[in-house]
């Protein structure tokens, strides 16, 4: 819920008549994928057939997380590893799905 109302905060704060492109590559991607043509390529993936079967699923890390809070509550963390290291490359325009 964090990271969704970070990533609301970075949109509404963007001017987009100023032209300047943030320096975050997250923060590239979210502004692609909120325009018009991002849009439309998250409908065109979305309507696709895959190329190939789906990569296998790796789990990197399953376990709690200890801290203060670990009185009051438990946090888990789940992480998987990429299907590729696609994500790394500067494009706007990488689909994490």
């Amino acid at each position: 819920m964090l990271e969704l109302a970070r990533c609301e905060a970075a949109l509404r704060a963007w001017d987009p008549c100023a032209r300047v492109v943030p320096s975050d590559l997250v923060e590239r991607r979210m502004l692609f994928y909120a325009s018009r043509r991002g849009f439309a390529a998250v409908c065109d993936r979305v309507g696709r057939r895959p190329a190939d079967s789906a990569p296998m699923v790796r789990l990197a890390c399953d376990e709690e997380v200890s801290g203060p809070w670990s009185r009051h509550a438990t946090v888990w963390r789940c992480l998987f590893y990429p299907p590729s290291l696609d994500f790394l490359k500067p494009s706007a325009e990488y689909f994490f799905w």
